[in-house]
């Protein structure tokens, strides 16, 4: 076993340079893409607006996180051997108030980085896409800043994951502080479900 607690101001610098790179990747994109398509852009979501209002912005503009939230939750519950109520936790990070999925157990790395990287993937396809097909709207553009400190952060962690397994070795990982506090375990740990109950009986 072995504690990691990287440096708090080069995880600040990583994390903002992949918020950037995020945020100015897909505008690049979406810009350099809007106009070659045939046809006019179309807003997916326009009934929505005219139907509900002021009420569907404040909407489109927080079900992003909730939904990355239940993203994270589900993949985390999918990997995890205890039950949920007894390890996975919704909660603000201390120091930072990110909002995180916080499980006590330790995971394999690919376990890990599936956990972080599926949320990731399920929530910036679809903000791509509304980009895209709405020639660059406003309101994605800011959904796309709101929501790209949140992916880049997770996708920080991610990077520190493989890169402490490239140095490391380890087989397992548990993410006590998010990327600010890792423990590292290089053999399995002791499996509390039932099912390996039975086995070591």
């Amino acid at each position: 076993m072995k504690d990691k607690e990287p440096n708090p101001t080069f995880i600040t610098v990583v994390w903002v340079f992949l918020t950037v790179c995020i945020i100015a990747g897909t505008f690049t994109a979406v810009l350099a893409t809007v106009g070659k398509i045939p046809g006019d852009s179309v807003d997916p979501l326009e009934k929505f607006y005219e139907n509900a209002g002021a009420f569907a912005y404040i909407t489109v503009m927080v079900l992003p996180l909730i939904l990355y939230m239940e993203f994270k939750f589900i993949m985390t519950l999918l990997c995890c051997h205890a039950s949920a109520k007894s390890s996975i936790h919704l909660k603000l990070l201390e120091g930072t108030a990110m909002p995180v999925c916080f499980c006590r157990e330790a995971f394999r790395v690919w376990q890990t980085v599936l956990i972080y990287c599926v949320p990731i993937a399920l929530m910036y396809l679809p903000i791509f896409y509304l980009c895209l097909t709405s020639g660059a709207g406003p309101i994605y553009i800011i959904i796309l800043f709101f929501m790209g400190f949140f992916m880049a952060y997770d996708l920080t962690l991610v990077l520190y994951v493989l890169f402490y397994k490239i140095k490391d070795k380890m087989d397992y990982i548990s993410i006590d502080h998010h990327v600010y506090y890792l423990t590292l375990y290089k053999k399995p740990y002791a499996n509390t479900s039932k099912k390996a109950a039975k086995e070591n009986i």
